[in-house]
Order: C-alpha cells, then structure tokens, then sequence
C-alpha cells in the first residue's frame, strides 16, 4: 500500500512526474511483480529501508541512498520492514502530461 502525494501543481503540462511516495510496512517478504515502462526514474530515500528490485535483483536502499535507471527494465519497490518507508521519486514520462497516451502504458506504473 501507497500514500502519494504530487510535488508539482501542474503536472498535465510538464514531461517529468515528481512526488513523495509512503510505502505502508508489510515486514515479509514476497515476490514482488516487476514490469518495464517507457522512461526512466529517479529515486531518494528520505526514511526507512526500501527494497529495489531491478532486472531480478534486490537492492537494499537506506536513508540518503539514491538510484537513477532506465524504466524499461523490469522493476518495483517494496517495504520488506515493520517501519514505513519515505523516498522521492522523479519519472518520465509524466502519466497526466495531456500529450501523454496513457492507453497504452494503463497499469504500469507506480503511483
């Protein structure tokens, strides 16, 4: 589970989609689907331990601790802890830009 909140009041004309992302403690660890999108991200953890899958492997990110990656490969995040975890998140392409042909990546991508 997820709480987002928009780092940007106009995001339906902008290329980049920035916000703050909660990810709710789950403590255990599952198999986490991870699928590939246009774009590319950007992400910086502010609290909490975040777990990166990416191409099928886990990486463990810690406060402070970035990654910048090509959204086409497969990836998700996850919260394998008993504590929430807090990072910012910068993507492209922007989902609510007008431009963009939301029809075709519906579902893809994290919120």
């Amino acid at each position: 589970d997820y709480i987002v909140k928009l780092l940007s009041n106009s995001t339906q004309d902008l290329q980049i989609y920035p916000r703050m992302i909660e990810i709710l403690p789950q403590a255990r660890s599952e198999k986490v689907k991870t699928y590939g999108h246009k774009g590319e991200e950007v992400i910086y953890v502010l609290e909490g331990i975040l777990t990166l899958i990416l191409n099928d492997q886990r990486h463990h990110l810690y406060p402070g601790d970035s990654a910048h990656y090509m959204s086409t490969d497969n990836h998700n995040w996850a919260n394998e802890t008993n504590k929430m975890v807090k990072l910012l998140c910068v993507s492209t392409p922007n989902p609510f830009n007008k431009d963009f042909q939301k029809s075709e990546h519906e579902g893809t991508f994290h919120p």
